[in-house]
């Protein structure tokens, strides 16, 4: 691999390639001037947080809802008062993404709130269920 030109060792950024591969692969390369700053990283990480929380949540909400499909996926945040579903096993210290008064907003929760939520759906702790 030494004979490719060096502008080639990095992959361009492209629609068909996600940030955090894109992340990945130029922390990945091995040459250290490459490696964003920490403070990138712990953004990477609540973004990844994040994503799976989405993911895993959409996944407990399509098992809860099962074949009624006039409860949209948007609705649950947008407009819970006339929700079908609600989230059972939320922890008790982190404000309720739907049931309240205000809109969480995921990206301003610390780290360890984020991964207590993406653990919690991942093992199914966390999970939607017909009001």
């Amino acid at each position: 691999s030494s004979s490719l030109p060096a502008s080639s060792s990095l992959p361009a950024r492209s629609a068909n390639i996600s940030s955090a591969d894109y992340i990945l692969q130029m922390t990945d390369n091995g040459s250290g001037n490459n490696e964003p700053p920490k403070k990138k990283k712990c953004i990477d990480r609540r973004q990844a947080l994040i994503t799976t929380i989405r993911a895993k949540g959409k996944e407990s909400y399509s098992r809860a809802i099962g074949e009624d499909k006039k409860a949209p996926w948007k609705q649950v945040f947008l407009d819970p008062d006339n929700c079908v579903v609600y989230i059972d096993g939320w922890p008790q210290d982190i404000q309720k993404p739907i049931d309240s008064n205000q809109q969480l907003n995921f990206k301003l929760l610390p780290i360890r709130q984020l991964r207590a939520i993406a653990d919690g759906f991942e093992n199914e702790t966390i999970q939607f269920k017909i009001k």
